[in-house]
């Protein structure tokens, strides 16, 4: 069964508590979403604190990479293009424990000047349609 938001928040709560203190309601609503609760926590900890660190990588080397220009992002951007180019063109030829055309994490540079040329076209645009 899963659960929203604020369930999430409410319930999370709940785990941290000693059962004895518990309302019978709480009880039951935690059993209820166990299955949700357990997959949840076992994800934090097969995680935690990698997914931290990732996400302090990526705000660090956000606030370097937007320094850059939009051309030398771009051509991070095309370079990467090439590379999945490349694989589509002839997938045989690729090494098959090469990862270049998987999903990257969230702090690689790839990810990042995307985001960054994503939110400096939409800043433009934005401009643009205020200025007209």
């Amino acid at each position: 069964m899963s659960f929203t938001n604020d369930e999430i928040g409410e319930l999370w709560l709940l785990v941290f508590l000693n059962p004895s203190k518990l309302t019978d309601y709480e009880i039951d609503r935690l059993l209820e979403h166990r299955e949700g609760l357990k997959n949840r926590i076992q994800h934090l900890w097969c995680t935690f604190p990698e997914s931290l660190e990732s996400v302090q990588r990526y705000r660090a080397r956000k606030k370097e990479m937007a320094k850059l220009p939009t051309e030398e992002l771009q051509a991070i951007l095309d370079r990467r293009m090439a590379r999945v180019q490349d694989f589509l063109d002839d997938p045989c030829d690729m090494d098959p424990m090469e990862s270049s055309i998987e999903a990257s994490p969230l702090d690689y540079d790839e990810n990042i000047a995307s985001e960054i040329v994503r939110e400096r076209k939409a800043a433009e645009k934005t401009a643009s349609g205020v200025a007209t």
